[in-house]
């Protein structure tokens, strides 16, 4: 794939690790990596195969460019050859361009000092600057207990401001259920509400 890819060697030379180079099992690392980890980028579609490096991680979609690959995982669908649209690998590349253009020339001080981790979270949290988002039924009701779901820390970490209750500050209500008063509050108000089944 790398070759299909990166022909001349411009962007990857020898620089690809897939999970056969690893040396433990049902886990990816950055043992055969020779670099420090504080400079070093991880595309991949599974964050769990990564416990020791999510910091490194951008997550991006399941590769489905061949009609084979979408066969193989089940899914009754096109693949991107097919569709002729290569969104997942440009939308990566919009990342990757994002934190090297923060890593290298918008950080200032000595370069052996900067850390991508940290620069993955700057970008991160542009990704729902400015939202504030209330949930419906996504998960328990107490501000507690939702501040310790996966989705709401997911959703901090994207920038957003994530409340249990409504107000005029509001951009976006999240619901499993469209017929909640707080999706039903975001219809009249004209705000977002995406319901998730």
């Amino acid at each position: 794939m790398a070759r299909l890819l990166d022909p001349n060697n411009e962007y990857f030379n020898a620089k690809v690790i897939s999970r056969d180079d690893c040396t433990q099992i049902h886990q990816k690392g950055l043992d055969k990596v020779l670099g420090r980890e504080s400079a070093i980028l991880i595309l991949d579609d599974t964050e769990n195969v990564w416990p020791e490096h999510k910091g490194n991680l951008i997550l991006m979609e399941r590769y489905h460019f061949f009609k084979s690959s979408c066969c193989q995982f089940g899914y009754n669908c096109k693949s991107l050859s097919e569709l002729k649209n290569d969104g997942t690998l440009a939308s990566a590349l919009k990342a990757l361009k994002q934190v090297h253009r923060k890593f290298f020339d918008e950080l200032g001080g000595d370069l052996a000092g900067r850390d991508v981790r940290q620069v993955l979270k700057v970008v991160r949290k542009e990704v729902l600057k400015g939202c504030k988002i209330v949930c419906s039924r996504v998960f328990p009701a107490t501000r507690y207990q939702a501040a310790d779901h996966h989705l709401w820390k997911m959703a901090e970490q994207l920038g957003a401001t994530c409340m249990t209750e409504l107000d005029p500050s509001v951009t976006h209500v999240v619901s499993t259920d469209v017929a909640t008063e707080k999706s039903r509050w975001a219809v009249k108000e004209s705000f977002w509400s995406i319901h998730c089944g």
